[in-house]
Parts: C-alpha cells; sequence; structure tokens
C-alpha cells in the first residue's frame, strides 16, 4: 500500500464478536501496511499495545462507543482507563441526544473533558458526529462545539480535539465533505 496514504488509515475491528486472534491479525495487518493506528474496543487496548509495542502504529480505542449516550463521567472514565491500558488515540461519540435536544453546554463541556483527559496523557482526541443522524445544522452546531471546547487547552489546536469523523456507520455522503468547510465556524 503507498505509505502516503496508509499513515492515515486507522485499521479498524470494532465488533462486538471480535476475538483475540483477530485482534492480534488486525495489529499484524498494520504493521505489515505501516497504517497509522488500529482502532479497537477498549477490552482490547492492553492486547493491542502489547503486539505493537514497539512499532509505530498507534492503538485507538472508542468512547462512547456507539450510542453516545452515556454519562459524561463514564465517558471521562473509559478515556481514562483506556490510556491506561495503553491507547494513544480516543475517538469519542457526542451525546447525540443532547446536542438535538440543544443542550449544547453539556456536548461542549463533554467534549472538553474528555478532549483534556487525553491531552493530559499526551493522547489525541477524535470527535465522532454521527452525521446519518443529524441535519444540517446540527452537524454544523455540533463542529462549532467542538472549537468552542478547546478553551482549555489552547495550546493544542483550535479544536478540543485534533480531527472530526463523520460517523461511524456504512455509507458515505459526499455532502457532508462539503458542508462543514463552507460554513463559518
Amino acid at each position: 500500500m503507498n505509505n502516503n496514504i496508509a499513515k492515515y488509515i486507522d485499521h479498524t475491528l470494532l465488533k462486538p464478536v471480535a476475538t483475540q486472534a483477530q485482534i492480534l491479525t488486525l495489529c499484524q495487518e498494520a504493521i505489515q501496511h505501516k497504517f497509522k493506528a488500529v482502532c479497537v474496543n477498549p477490552v482490547h487496548v492492553k492486547l493491542a499495545r502489547e503486539k505493537l509495542d514497539g512499532t509505530d502504529v498507534n492503538v485507538c480505542t472508542v468512547v462512547g462507543f456507539p450510542l453516545g449516550a452515556n454519562l459524561t463521567d463514564v465517558k471521562v472514565y473509559e478515556t481514562e482507563k483506556a490510556l491506561a491500558d495503553g491507547a494513544d488515540e480516543i475517538d469519542m461519540v457526542i451525546n447525540i441526544g443532547a446536542l438535538k435536544d440543544g443542550n449544547d453546554s453539556l456536548v461542549q463541556d463533554e467534549i472538553a473533558r474528555i478532549s483534556q483527559t487525553a491531552h493530559d496523557a499526551g493522547a489525541i482526541c477524535k470527535v465522532i458526529l454521527e452525521t446519518v443522524l443529524l441535519t444540517d445544522d446540527e452537524k454544523v452546531r455540533a463542529c462549532k462545539l467542538a472549537k468552542q471546547a478547546s478553551w482549555c487547552h489552547s495550546d493544542w489546536n483550535e479544536f478540543g480535539c485534533e480531527y472530526l469523523k463523520r460517523h461511524i456507520k456504512k455509507g458515505f455522503h459526499h455532502d457532508n465533505v462539503y458542508l462543514l468547510p463552507h460554513r463559518q465556524t
């Protein structure tokens, strides 16, 4: 695989039936193809860390996955535990219901707290927007909240997180790629 592309790929296995053998295969493939990271469920972070120690492949895991409906304190604990187990990257799912309810302060605080927890450990934080469940206005608002969450760690970047991800479900909608860059945040 082209190494220029490979360094941007998170090789992912988040199925609830994933076995240890499958995780080890995932890690070996990531090493072979020089992927940026493997993304695994929290239960597999330690195993992936052991397999990938001494390589350039990061260990990524998910927080609040897949629904985003956990309490913020639970997501912070998930983040702390994942980092202690060896995660280099955190992919958090925002509280979709809170966003739809207009509870922007909860969403922003959640992004800020999880990002800060990750950053304090030297890890990357990515925010997953379930774009298939959001209106265009909600997508734009979620991006603004991620940007505003940066108040507690302005030395990292303009966002509280390093990346925004479109969604975790299958299907690609090119309109989402064009929607956000063309709106003022």
